[in-house]
């Protein structure tokens, strides 16, 4: 369940709220194409410590296909990465709402380092799409910022996550049509019934493409 965790809180599952029904006021996701990429620096209050990489993937009879990939930039496990391949169920259009895509999730591969990718199990998916509600059901507009060069409307949630112990995640995101996934930056933090923060992080955008054609990888560092 370690790698079920990791995309949680990775957004790979999307949130499910407990927020009062809102919309996104545009489509955020129409750059989302089949070879485009967005990479991010993430923080858990301090310094950055991982890159998370989104890629749109070609797709494969008829379903899209998202790779996401955490690598450790610092500390000691420097260098330790993970990369997570979904499908989508056919018919779900990324471009409309890319962060909504955890609840259509049909598969998906786990791989660690240089092993071989390995297949999750059922109970995994379903515990995903348990999870997974839609963002523009969750978010609520607040302004609109310019974010490091980018001009992006800011929204705002909230959710209280299923199981136990109870906890209730609030966080904001800045959205560009541009870039491909959308995000220029986020945030979130958990806190419990008490009040007391259990965690909290930050990703911001580093680098992005829209590359149709040649479904290219960002530079390695």
């Amino acid at each position: 369940m370690r790698i079920l965790r990791a995309l949680v809180l990775a957004g790979v599952a999307a949130f499910s709220a407990g927020a009062a029904s809102a919309e996104f006021r545009k489509s955020y996701f129409t750059a989302t194409t089949p070879g485009s990429w967005a990479k991010y620096s993430v923080s858990f209050g301090g310094p950055p410590t991982m890159e998370y990489t989104y890629r749109r993937l070609p797709d494969e009879k008829g379903s899209a296909r998202i790779e996401f990939t955490m690598e450790y930039t610092s500390g000691p496990p420097k260098g330790k990465r993970f990369v997570y391949v979904s499908w989508i169920k056919p018919g779900f259009s990324l471009e409309k709402n890319a962060w909504s895509y955890g609840k259509w999730v049909t598969r998906m591969t786990t791989q660690q380092g240089s092993e071989k990718p390995k297949e999750s199990s059922a109970g995994d998916l379903e515990a995903i799409k348990a999870r997974a509600t839609d963002y523009n059901a969750a978010s609520s507009f607040v302004d609109t910022a310019t974010v490091d060069g980018k001009t992006c409307d800011h929204y705002s949630y909230k959710w209280s996550p299923p199981g136990k112990p109870p906890s209730t995640e609030t966080g904001n995101l800045w959205l560009n049509e541009s870039v491909p996934f959308g995000v220029v930056r986020s945030d979130l933090t958990i806190k419990s019934p008490a009040g007391a923060t259990i965690s909290a992080m930050e990703t911001k955008l580093v680098a992005s493409s829209v590359d149709p054609a040649g479904f290219s990888r960002p530079r390695q560092r």
